[in-house]
């Protein structure tokens, strides 16, 4: 599966900004070589920002850091390639944007329940 993320700041301040992206039980994100190297293959029509200042795949969780200036764009889309491992009904924890020096600016995602069925092999 592909997760997008997409961030729209409502304001011209500029921010440092932080997206965590929590990962549910029985997801793993999949294949770091081609997110990294930004060949998606058939996803051209995913138009991922490439200003991040840092990116971490981590066990548990997509992070990525990015900054923005007042009078740049508004908007700001990141995404990565997960695949389920584990069959089961998890939670998936909401993801949040904040700004890293004013941490009471910040935004999050719903949280949802996701079911992963096993294949009939």
């Amino acid at each position: 599966m592909v997760v997008v993320l997409r961030v729209q700041a409502l304001d011209d301040q500029s921010a440092r900004l932080m997206l965590v992206d929590p990962l549910p039980a029985g997801f793993e994100i999949d294949n770091l070589n081609l997110v990294k190297s930004g060949d998606l293959g058939g996803l051209d029509w995913l138009a991922l920002n490439d200003d991040a200042t840092h990116i971490e795949f981590c066990d548990d969780r997509f992070v990525v850091t990015f900054d923005r200036s007042g009078s740049g764009p508004r908007n700001a889309t990141f995404g990565y390639l997960v695949r389920a491992v584990t069959t089961g009904s998890y939670a998936r924890p909401a993801a949040q944007v904040e700004d890293m020096y004013r941490p009471g600016r910040l935004a999050r995602t719903a949280s949802e329940r996701v079911d992963v069925i096993g294949s009939n092999r």
